[in-house]
C-alpha cells in the first residue's frame, strides 16, 4: 500500500532485509579518528610540523583500531587538513599533502567553491586543524549469480490477509523454497526466517539471480483522479519539499559565508521563493520578515535582479533584499529572494540600534 499511494511501481527485497542494518554494522570497517588543533598559516615553513604531528596521531589511531583485532597490514591510513580562509571560521577539510602544497590549496579551493559559490584571491589559508583516521577490519559482500528454476514454488498453506477494503485470498509459501527464476502472483505472504512478505494484489514477486526478491506491479493500479486534474496529495508533498529547499539552501549558503553574528548565529535573515506573479512559494523559517510588500514590488521588477532597501514598502527595519532568478533556463519563472537588515551587513554588534546606525541605500 505504501509502494502504490508513492507511485512505485518495483520494489526491491534483500534476502537479509529484517536483519540488514545489523549485518552491514558486521561488514563495515573498524575506525579509530585524532584530531588536534593547529591553528597555522599554511606555508611551507609549517609543513614538517604538520606532518610530525600527522604521524604522531596516526600512530595513536592504529593502535587502538589494531587493539581490536585488526593486523597493521590491513589497516589504511588516511590524513585530513582543515583549512579555512584567515578571519573566517568554517573549515573545509582536504587530504593532507605536504609533498605538493600547490595540490592541497587547489582542492581546498575547489571545494570551498563547491560549498559556498566562490573563492578568495591571494588570501591567506590558515590549518585549524589536523585529522588522522585509522581504517580495517572490513568485510566484503559477495552476492554470486545462482542458477535460475523454472518450477512454479511450492505453496505450504492458504490464508487470507485483509488488503483493498476486503480480505483476500492469499498463499503462504517458506523463503528458502522461493528460488531464483521462480515466480509468484499476488495475493501471497512469503515467510523469512527475520520478516515476512506481503505481495498485495496486482502485484507480482520474482527471484532475480542475486537471490533478491523484486515485486513489480504486474496489475496497472487504477487512479480515481489523473494527476493535474486536482492536486494530487503525493505530488503536492514532493514540490513543496522541493521548493523548500531551494529556501533552505539559501539560508544555509547565507549562514555560512556571513561575517555578522546577526546573521550566523541569531539568524536575522530570511529566504523565500516567489512565482511571476509575486506570490509566495516557500519560505525559510528563520526571522519572520514582513514578504507582503514584495508581492507588489516583484509584480515590477520581474525579471530583473536588483538589491534595494524598502523603507519605502512599510518595513519597520528597513531590510536589504536580493532578488535573483531560481533557475533562468527553467520554464517556471520562479523568483529568489534572500533578506536581512542593514544592521546586519554593517559588521556592528547586535545591541546597536538601526535608527543611529542605518545607512541610506539607494535602489537602483
Amino acid at each position: 500500500m505504501v509502494a502504490d499511494s508513492l507511485g512505485m511501481k518495483t520494489v526491491i527485497v534483500h534476502p537479509l532485509s529484517g536483519i540488514l542494518s545489523a549485518y552491514g554494522m558486521g561488514l563495515a570497517d573498524i575506525r579509530a579518528t585524532r584530531q588536534q588543533a593547529v591553528v597555522k598559516t599554511l606555508n611551507t615553513d609549517n609543513l614538517s610540523a604538520l606532518e610530525e604531528l600527522a604521524q604522531r596521531l596516526a600512530t595513536d589511531a592504529k593502535t587502538e583500531v589494531e587493539n581490536q583485532g585488526v593486523a597493521e597490514d590491513e589497516l589504511t591510513v588516511i590524513p585530513r587538513a582543515h583549512l579555512r580562509y584567515d578571519g573566517t571560521d568554517t573549515p573545509i577539510a582536504v587530504d593532507l599533502n605536504t609533498g605538493d602544497l600547490d595540490a592541497m590549496i587547489a582542492s581546498f579551493t575547489q571545494n570551498h567553491i563547491k560549498q559556498f559559490g566562490f573563492a578568495y584571491e591571494n588570501k591567506t589559508i590558515v590549518v585549524e586543524a589536523l585529522e588522522v583516521e585509522a581504517v580495517g577490519g572490513g568485510a566484503g559482500l559477495l552476492e554470486p549469480d545462482e542458477a535460475l528454476a523454472s518450477q512454479a514454488p511450492a505453496i505450504a498453506e492458504q490464508t487470507q490477509f485483509y488488503a483493498n477494503g476486503k480480505w483476500q485470498d492469499a498463499s503462504i509459501l517458506k523463503r528458502d523454497a522461493f528460488q531464483p527464476g521462480m515466480k509468484l502472483q499476488g495475493p501471497a505472504l512469503i515467510m523469512e526466517p527475520h520478516a515476512t512478505i506481503v505481495v498485495e494484489p496486482g502485484w507480482l514477486a520474482e527471484v532475480n539471480a542475486k537471490n533478491h526478491i523484486i515485486l513489480t506491479r504486474s496489475i496497472p493500479l487504477e487512479k480515481k483522479v489523473a494527476l493535474g486534474t486536482t492536486a494530487d496529495p503525493v505530488m503536492l508533498e514532493v514540490f513543496n519539499n522541493l521548493f523548500m529547499s531551494i529556501a533552505e539552501q539559501m539560508g544555509v549558503t547565507l549562514q555560512n559565508t556571513a561575517y555578522s553574528v546577526n546573521i550566523k548565529e541569531r539568524l536575522d535573515f530570511s529566504c523565500a521563493v516567489f512565482d511571476q506573479n509575486g506570490a509566495l512559494v516557500a519560505k525559510l523559517r528563520t526571522c519572520q520578515f514582513i514578504w507582503g510588500p514584495w508581492t507588489v514590488l516583484l509584480r515590477r521588477s520581474f525579471p530583473s535582479t536588483k538589491a534595494r532597501s524598502d523603507r519605502a514598502m512599510c518595513s519597520h527595519l528597513t531590510p536589504l533584499t536580493m532578488a535573483a532568478p531560481t533557475c533562468p533556463t527553467s520554464p517556471l519563472s520562479l523568483r529568489s529572494l534572500m533578506r536581512t537588515t542593514k544592521k546586519s551587513c554593517s559588521g556592528l554588534p547586535p545591541v546597536v540600534t538601526m535608527q543611529t546606525w542605518a545607512v541610506p541605500l539607494r535602489a537602483p
